[in-house]
């Protein structure tokens, strides 16, 4: 086992911490990591898998590397009695997630849950991204400068009010049910803090309510064809229990716009401190698509992944212990240089990218395709509209979220420039 050098080991616990100087860029790390060989244990007991080809294949090994989140990013020694049974009542809910699931009863699951996700609804979605990036950007364009955040959040948790049915109205009150969920999903060290810990436990409490009433408005109205009927109709089939039905309309409910945020916001972001990219898009809107595929592959929403093993392995010659949490790292595996020629060099033009971004093998992103459609939809929209479009501050002192796992901005200030008027 290498042994790392102090600072680099200081740096990856600022990371993990949330630290702003670090998640703003953590590429610098992850190379240093990455440069000390395959996998890198952190304090000696963690390992992170770095390089592409590794973590890779610990992705598609879904047979001994098995997704799960127990109580260990949980100090459960330091907490009250009450904590530590919702920390319980956390990590028993997560189980009930696609996200927490293994094997036949993942493939169960998930088998029922993508019914909802047809080519033609995917395809409606997609124009129905369209119209809302042309309305959030007519109301953008009405001041000097615009926060593109408010797009990059808003659009995506709409469209999925539309593929579940329901009212937009509530789109805010679940991203933030949706956000106090997240809070708890990252090693913090000293343990996720107990204010936090009691804010997911009353956001599930708030998102089981309310997957429960969607369900009870989808059965009195059955001709409303939706994610939510599909799941019924699954339901009803004996394919999945109630519990799972829930269980996967919640990870949806709050975990199926964040990537989509994340990366609709990094990816303008990104494209405008490198101007050569945006001019490029702008001049050049077909670029769109693969202008998605190279943001994923830039600056990953998902930083990193967690699996464990349930049997002792072996990765590029270390040995991992069974029931070892192991992090494979997304975003460090996108910039190997041994699949992506000149890999931080940003290049919209790249072709065929073979990125981590979404996962690989049975647990890739259930709404991949989706989050693609978006993206390109206001890619390609803002470009037409606003090709003048500029960064309103310094990039150093645009805020990132405080997230190892979860990469995506707070706010983008930007300069629309002269509109261009509303695309078809």
């Amino acid at each position: 086992m290498t042994v790392p050098d102090a600072d680099l080991e200081q740096a990856v616990a600022a990371l993990l911490a949330g630290d702003q100087d670090v998640v703003r860029n953590p590429y610098p790390v992850y190379q240093r990591m990455r440069d000390l060989g395959p996998v890198y244990w952190h304090k000696s007991t963690v390992p992170f898998v770095t390089r592409h080809a590794e973590a890779k294949a610990s992705l598609l090994d879904d047979q001994r590397l098995l997704t799960r989140r127990g109580q260990e990013r949980f100090k459960m020694d330091s907490l009250s009695e009450d904590d530590r049974q919702r920390v319980r009542e956390i990590v028993a809910f997560e189980a009930l997630q696609l996200s927490g699931m293994n094997g036949a009863i993942h493939q169960r699951v998930r088998s029922a849950a993508i019914r909802g996700f047809t080519p033609s609804r995917i395809a409606h979605l997609g124009d129905y991204a369209k119209k809302l990036a042309n309305d959030f950007l007519d109301d953008l364009a009405k001041t000097e400068e615009s926060d593109l955040v408010k797009l990059s959040y808003r659009l995506p948790l709409l469209a999925l009010m539309e593929l579940l049915g329901a009212p937009r109205d509530d789109a805010d009150m679940l991203k933030s049910w949706g956000d106090d969920l997240a809070a708890v999903k990252q090693y913090v060290p000293g343990g996720v803090p107990s204010d936090k810990i009691r804010k997911a436990h009353a956001g599930i409490a708030n998102v089981r309510g309310y997957a429960a009433k969607m369900v009870e408005h989808s059965r009195r109205n059955p001709g409303n064809v939706s994610l939510v009927s599909a799941l019924i109709e699954a339901q009803d089939n004996g394919r999945i229990s109630e519990d799972e039905l829930t269980g996967t309309l919640v990870v949806i409910l709050y975990a199926g716009h964040l990537t989509t945020t994340d990366l609709i916001g990094s990816g303008i972001h990104d494209m405008l401190v490198h101007r050569d990219q945006w001019e490029r898009l702008c001049a050049d809107p077909s670029l769109a698509k693969s202008a998605v595929e190279e943001t994923l592959r830039f600056n990953a929403p998902v930083q990193m992944m967690v699996r464990m093993p349930n049997v002792d392995v072996e990765i590029a010659g270390h040995k991992i212990a069974a029931g070892t949490n192991t992090m494979i790292l997304y975003a460090s595996a996108n910039r190997d240089p041994a699949v992506f020629k000149d890999p931080d060099r940003m290049d919209i033009g790249r072709t065929d990218i073979d990125h981590l971004s979404f996962g690989k093998g049975v647990h890739v992103c259930i709404g991949s395709s989706l989050a693609r459609l978006e993206a390109q939809a206001v890619y390609d929209t803002v470009c037409r509209r606003f090709p003048d479009m500029r960064l309103a501050e310094d990039p150093s002192r645009i805020e990132w979220n405080a997230h190892p796992m979860f990469h995506g901005l707070k706010r983008l200030p930007v300069h629309l420039g002269r509109d261009r008027g509303r695309t078809a």
